[in-house]
């Protein structure tokens, strides 16, 4: 039996698929970042020994959170984390994410 009730048809193109795209973008940004990451050799500079990371953060001029190298490399596991989900079982999540996403990529 179809979908026809507009409300949930609405709901469906506004907010799902919406959902849709914005996780796409995040898996294609986390892969990105990850493959740059790699790349550019950036296991060497954050270490768990490494501290804080001097970017001008935590000051009067940058209200932006002190951030530490111990928070990168946290940071890096949640994306490599949600890369080896969405890609598990030969894709299963992330074609359950793609197949309704209009906008895959930003």
């Amino acid at each position: 039996m179809a979908v026809t009730d507009p409300t949930a048809i609405k709901f469906s193109n506004d907010v799902a698929r919406h959902m849709a795209d914005l996780l796409s973008q995040v898996y294609y940004e986390a892969k990105f970042a990850e493959g740059e990451c790699d790349s550019k050799g950036m296991s060497a500079f954050f270490t768990e020994e490494a501290g804080d990371i001097e970017d001008g953060s935590g000051t009067d001029k940058d209200k932006r959170t002190m951030y530490t190298s111990s928070d990168f490399i946290k940071l890096r596991k949640r994306w490599t984390d949600l890369i080896s989900d969405l890609e598990a079982n030969s894709n299963t999540k992330l074609k359950h994410v793609q197949k309704p996403a209009v906008n895959l990529v930003r």
